[in-house]
């Protein structure tokens, strides 16, 4: 592994611009930016689902850095941890960054589900907000509304035990999913 200090001199990032975080990590100083020397490109990597070989953001970050220096270009890879780190608070697991709040508010809440399909032995359905939401059960919901709690928040889904009494706010349930049509 390079030096932080070694990284920084090839990208021709002066010594006072940087912040030391231990030997590998540095913050850049936002003084940085009032003088910009160049002006470079930028290659944002996003996806939601690594590949079936398990190639995701990171790996192809990496592998476009690397094939880019290769070529002769002045290149380098940013990497940040995803929202989502773990802790414990009274044996309960507490999801903390920018997301982590609204999350913590979403368990052990009802949501109503309109089912889509069944995905692994999980049936799979979206809220009236569009959010994912797993659940499993033994009968067909295919197409069915059902009553959700939600024990689990994910970065991109929800998962959460059926009600034992989902027909008690059918009424409510049907008009969250109508969309109303205006003539005119």
């Amino acid at each position: 592994m390079l030096l932080i200090r070694s990284v920084a001199d090839k990208l021709g990032i002066p010594e006072d611009a940087l912040e030391y975080y231990g030997k590998y990590t540095a913050k850049l100083r936002l003084e940085l930016l009032e003088n910009p020397q160049r002006r470079g490109r930028l290659i944002l990597v996003t996806a939601i689902t690594p590949t079936s070989r398990g190639e995701g953001k990171t790996v192809v970050s990496i592998g476009l850095t690397q094939a880019l220096e290769k070529l002769g270009r002045r290149a380098a890879v940013t990497l940040r941890r995803h929202d989502e780190g773990r802790a414990r608070r009274g044996g309960e697991p507490v999801v903390l960054g920018t997301l982590g709040p609204l999350r913590l508010r979403l368990r052990r809440r009802r949501l109503f589900v309109l089912v889509e399909e069944r995905v692994k032995g999980m049936w799979r359905g979206r809220d009236p907000r569009n959010r994912l939401v797993f659940f499993a059960d033994e009968a067909d919901w295919t197409g069915k509304l059902a009553s959700v709690r939600i024990t689990r928040t994910g970065p991109w889904s929800l998962s959460g035990e059926l009600e034992s009494n989902p027909g008690a706010h059918e009424s409510l349930v049907r008009s969250a999913y109508v969309i109303p049509l205006h003539a005119g």
